[in-house]
């Protein structure tokens, strides 16, 4: 509950969206740490344009569609020996696939050094997979980097190199960090304070159904009314 107090004052000003953007974060609207395990499925491929049969283009396409299945079978040998337990034998698949390009292994091999799953806890590692798998547009790894960036998770602490990965992020339709994003914004933390953009970014959030960015809008909606009414 907001307690906003004026003493002596008949009519209180109209409230800016810098003050709205305040009583939002001071209720609690924060950036949202988690870091995200979700070993991915079997990726599906968008259908490959294929070139006229006997011809050098042809036999490239399948050599790359033998070694794409490949590092596939590899990562899923990798996520059954992880789901069976089996974490050291998962770390070993993902490794083999990621080192292969593989950007779901790259992803979950990150995800196994930030925890410590079977292999030893490095921060310093975790950061160089998911920087692997988020140049390949996994948002995922580009919400982490963001994360890590943001709060000095081994790494030293960058705002600015947080709001880039958080950015790509949230273009690519992740909704914790589109709010995450807004709230940099908001705070005008490693980019430029823009109120309006924090907004616009809440909104595509809780657009998707992100509890935070969804309460930090209604906090907005009711501390505007609660004005309206003084």
């Amino acid at each position: 509950m907001i307690d906003v107090r004026h003493h002596g004052i008949a009519h209180a000003p109209k409230p800016t969206l810098k003050l709205l953007i305040r009583l939002v974060l001071v209720a609690g609207a924060i950036l949202c740490l988690l870091l995200l395990f979700r070993p991915a499925e079997a990726a599906v491929g968008a259908p490959h344009a294929r070139p006229p049969a006997g011809t050098p283009g042809e036999l490239a396409l399948q050599q790359d569609l033998g070694i794409s299945g490949m590092l596939e079978r590899i990562f899923q040998q990798g996520t059954a020996a992880f789901n069976a337990g089996n974490h050291e034998s998962a770390v070993h698949a993902w490794r083999s696939a990621a080192e292969g390009g593989h950007a779901e292994a790259q992803f979950n091999l990150g995800i196994a050094y930030a925890k410590g799953l079977g292999a030893l806890p490095d921060m310093a590692k975790a950061a160089e997979w998911w920087r692997r798998a988020a140049t390949q547009g996994n948002t995922d790894a580009q919400y982490n980097l963001g994360l890590i960036y943001s709060q000095g998770y081994g790494v030293a602490k960058n705002p600015v190199e947080a709001v880039i990965w958080w950015r790509m992020a949230a273009g690519g339709g992740d909704p914790a960090a589109q709010f995450n994003l807004g709230v940099m914004y908001a705070e005008g933390d490693g980019v430029a304070q823009n109120l309006k953009n924090a907004v616009r970014w809440w909104n595509k959030s809780a657009g998707q159904g992100f509890e935070h960015a969804i309460k930090a809008l209604q906090i907005l909606k009711d501390a505007e009314a609660g004005f309206a009414q003084q």
